[in-house]
């Protein structure tokens, strides 16, 4: 009966270190989970925006201005190994997002990608290093689920 119990529980432990594996994997949970390098095959991140700090708290940015809420924790983090001359992120979601981007060299911020397009999106050169991304909303507390592009 012991024996049966262990067996049981092992194959249990077994089956959860799979699936939180899988969902490392999937999601991309973690400081550096993914890393780009030139050439990559663009990629389609999904999450829910918003929370309860001020994005305004950035300041502006060439990019555009910091605006919304946003999480106290990114939403996504990746690191490019070296730099960028042309790299898109775009979030694409049914209510108006903002999109605030910490890296090695300041901060990118936007909230519209054109006066036509409300979803935001940054582009242009990246540096080499780490990067923080934090997708928000317009009202505190406002979860929005969106998909994050990038190419």
């Amino acid at each position: 009966m012991f024996k049966r119990v262990l067996m049981t529980t092992a194959a249990s432990i077994q089956a959860l270190a799979l699936i939180t594996a899988l969902l490392v994997l999937v999601v991309g949970v973690g400081a550096g989970a993914t890393t780009l390098a030139p050439g990559f095959e663009p990629m389609r991140l999904t999450g829910v925006a918003g929370g309860t700090v001020r994005a305004t708290r950035f300041g502006n940015t060439d990019d555009g201005f910091c605006t919304g809420w946003i999480d106290a924790t990114p939403n996504h983090e990746f690191t490019l190994e070296q730099a960028f001359d042309a790299l898109t992120l775009e979030v694409s979601a049914p209510s108006d997002t903002t999109l605030v981007v910490l890296g090695p060299t300041g901060t990118r911020c936007n909230d519209d990608a054109t006066d036509d397009n409300p979803d935001p999106r940054l582009r242009g050169a990246w540096a080499a290093g780490q990067y923080r991304v934090y997708v928000g909303s317009y009202e505190e507390g406002q979860r929005i689920r969106y998909t994050l592009t990038v190419r």
